[in-house]
Parts: C-alpha cells; sequence; structure tokens
C-alpha cells in the first residue's frame, strides 16, 4: 500500500530524488504494522533492518548521497543503479531521524526544528548517548566510558534499553577496537531479546565471511556454541521441550536466531532436534521429493528462462555465493558467463548490483582482488550498466576486507582461544 501513494499517486519531478518514494514507502510500512499489530514492536525493528544496513554501505567511499542532480541521471542504466540500500534504507532512516526530532503530528505537518542530541546517563557510572538510536549516526566513546557501559552489560544488561544495547554492540563493531567490539558480546550469555542478538550475528557473519577458510574458524564457532547454548536452553524451557510457540513477537525471531545459531555451531541436542522436524517435513507425501546436490545445476539452470526466470536468477547466483563452498563456484560462473548474463538478462537489471555484492563480499585475499581486477579490465568496453556503482564497491571492499585481516587475525583467533573455554 505504501508504495502506491509514495510514488505511484504522489511522485517525484525526476529519478535524481527516488528516495523521497523508496525512503518514504519503506519508513510508512514501519508504522502501519505498528499500527496494526502494536505488541510487534515493528518500530522497534528499523534499527536492524534499516540503519545498520544503510550504514555499512554509507561508510563507502563509494556510496553516494540521497539526492543527485537532475543532470546527472539520465540513462537507463544510471535510474536503476539508484535502487539500493543508500536509496531505500538511508531514505527511510533519515525520515525516521526527522520524525523523532520534531514528533510525529509535526513531522506530518511538514514543519521544522532544530535537532538536539538525546542523551541518557546513570549518575557518574556511564554515559549513552543517541537513546533509541533515533539520530543517523554512530557513537563512539572515550576509553573509561567504554569501560563503563561494558561493565553495565555484565552486571545489569537490562539498565540499559535493548534498542541501545544493540545500538552498542554495532557501534562498537564500526568505530572501536577489534578486541573492544567483541568484548561488547560477552553480556550475551545473559541476554534473551532478539534485537542484541541479531545485531551481534550480523556482526559476528562478517568475522565468518573473513575467517571461514582459516584457523580463526574453530575457535570462534567454539565461542558462539558457548555464548547461544544458553539462549537455546531457554526456549527449550518456554517452548516446553520445542511444543508450543513464543507468544511474542521478537521471541518468535530469537527462537529461530537461536536454533539457527545452536545448530551451526554443534550446541548439544540442536541438530538432532531439527534432524527430527525435517523427517516429519519428508514423510509428508507432498513434501517427499529427492533432494540432490544440484548446485552446479542450478547454476547452469540460471541461464535457461525455462528453468529458472530471468527475474530470480540472480538471486539463485547469490543465495549460492553465500554458502562458503558455492562462492567460488558461483565467482567462476558469473566470469564464465558476463557476457550472456549482461546482453540477454539486461545490464539495466535492478538486480546487476546484487549479483556483484553478493559473490564478492567475502573477497579477502591478494588472489580474490587479483580475480576482481582482472574481471573489470576483461570487460571494461561493455561496462557494468547498473552494477558499475557495486563493482567499485567491491574493489572498495575488497581491499579493506585484506588490509583488515591482516592486522586483525592474530588478535582475533587469541581472543576467541581465550574466550571459548
Amino acid at each position: 500500500m505504501c508504495p502506491q501513494w509514495f510514488g505511484n499517486l504522489v511522485t517525484m519531478k525526476w529519478w535524481n530524488d527516488l528516495w523521497l518514494n523508496e525512503g518514504f514507502a519503506s519508513y510508512v510500512s514501519y508504522l502501519g504494522a505498528n499500527s496494526a499489530e502494536p505488541t510487534w514492536n515493528i518500530t522497534d525493528l528499523i534499527v536492524l533492518n534499516e540503519v545498520h544496513g544503510a550504514m555499512s554501505v554509507d561508510a563507502l567511499a563509494s556510496s553516494h548521497p540521497l539526492s543527485a542532480k537532475e543532470e546527472d541521471i539520465m540513462r537507463p542504466e544510471q535510474i536503476s543503479e539508484l535502487f539500493d540500500s543508500i536509496t531505500y534504507k538511508k531514505g527511510a532512516v533519515v525520515l525516521r531521524m526527522l520524525s523523532e526530532f520534531l514528533t510525529e503530528p509535526v513531522f506530518a505537518r511538514g514543519l521544522s526544528v532544530t535537532t538536539h542530541l538525546p542523551m541518557k546517563t546513570s549518575g557518574s557510572d556511564w554515559v549513552l548517548a543517541n537513546t533509541k538510536v533515533s539520530g543517523f549516526f554512530r557513537v563512539n566513546y572515550d576509553d573509561s566510558n567504554w569501560e563503563r557501559l561494558l561493565t553495565q552489560l555484565s552486571t545489569d544488561h537490562e539498565a540499559i534499553p535493548v534498542i541501545n544495547r544493540a545500538q552498542i554492540v554495532d557501534d562498537a563493531f564500526n568505530l572501536a577496537s577489534t578486541i573492544l567490539a567483541l568484548r561488547t558480546t560477552l553480556f550475551l550469555q545473559r541476554e534473551r531479546e532478539y534485537m542484541p542478538w541479531q545485531t551481534a550475528d550480523r556482526n559476528l557473519g562478517y568475522f565468518f565471511l573473513m575467517f571461514d577458510r582459516s584457523d580463526v574458524y574453530g575457535p570462534m564457532q567454539a565461542y558462539l556454541n558457548k555464548q547461544v547454548t544458553p539462549l537455546f536452553n531457554h526456549f527449550k524451557t518456554i517452548t516446553a521441550d520445542w511444543t508450543k510457540i513464543p507468544e511474542k513477537h521478537t521471541d518468535q525471531y530469537n527462537q529461530v536466531k537461536a536454533i539457527s545459531i545452536a545448530c551451526s555451531t554443534g550446541v548439544a541436542g540442536c541438530q538432532e532436534l531439527t534432524t527430527g522436524w525435517f523427517k516429519d517435513w519428508m514423510n509428508t507425501p507432498e513434501n517427499n521429493t529427492q533432494l540432490l546436490n544440484l548446485t552446479l545445476v542450478y547454476l547452469n539452470y540460471c541461464l535457461d528462462p525455462e528453468k529458472i526466470r530471468k527475474q530470480d536468477a540472480t538471486f539463485t547466483i547469490v543465495y549460492i555465493a553465500g554458502n562458503v563452498v558455492g562462492q567460488s563456484l558461483a565467482w567462476d560462473f558469473v566470469r564464465s558467463n558476463w557476457d550472456h548474463l549482461f546482453n540477454d538478462y539486461g545490464g539495466g537489471s535492478l538486480s546487476f548490483a546484487r549479483l556483484i555484492e553478493g559473490i564478492t563480499k567475502r573477497f579477502s585475499s591478494e588472489f580474490e582482488l587479483k580475480q576482481l581486477q582482472q574481471f573489470i579490465e576483461e570487460n571494461a568496453e561493455q561496462g557494468f550498466g547498473s552494477a558499475t556503482l557495486a563493482v567499485d564497491q567491491a574493489l572498495e571492499r575488497t581491499k579493506a576486507n585484506m588490509k583488515w585481516v591482516a592486522e586483525n587475525k592474530g588478535d582475533i583467533f587469541t581472543w576467541f582461544t581465550l574466550n571459548s573455554a
């Protein structure tokens, strides 16, 4: 419903202000869902779904402003390139920030107001900025205040609002030292809320991308096993040994998160639980199909619209690339078939940027950088259409990944080893 109004009935003058369509539609969708189901706390989830994602992309030098000059957006591929995280996610959170500052009724009337920095203090113990994450900015603290916040999290984490517990983790991983950031995950042994767990899991996901092919992987898995086991047992208890559905909406999300992390890190009883569910599902006649390792088959299906529709092909390739084994297969497939994909599927396709981002996000070695540079050189003449910015970001991100791994791998290995015991 939101895009029908913000974009269809009310439309910007030209594509350079696309964010006014998509940003408003994204933001108002949360308001609508919250109005329909106020107990679900949907408006809090905008921090996880939009704020953190927008900040990750906006931190790149190859990011772009929300609004561009009209004369800079004239070709179809330039228009398609705008359908990205900055337009959707940053557009939504900037509008949310304005609404928080102005209050929703005033914001709705389109008035202006001087902004302020929301703060919360707890005596002389610690200072917390950006309460409710109402502003689109990150917060770094001096060492002493970080230590006080870590002490508070370790002793009584619920004294800090849940939305800010999540933001402390996200800010630390993006602004503080790597070891300090990892220390913000220690309190998760006692955390039962979804937002901090989801934030930590997403940030640690980067560590897995960088280290799931190295000797850091084992200690990292052992640490997460230790941290998630109490959460897994918590849901086992409140669901009467997995026979009931949690009442709270975000608890339903967190139950899925707990099971996912627990099974991937080898928590006792998790794989037996999910294997039993899968067997029950397979015993249903309509689900009783043969499951084979069809990775390469599905990649080749992406070239045949009769097998996989063109609009679904890039999602299939990116999904395969999300697996540590499938990533290299997907990358080789795209390099070998780029001409076909680009020319037959259209260089202006909205999903080409997602394809490049999804395949290259694990790149962190000199070999992968050289492969990426060679891929760019070989296809420079025809260009990359709507994926042009994504290719620049992939180069930037790969170099940043290499630098980060070189600087932090040793310390991270030691920290996970010490804290997994």
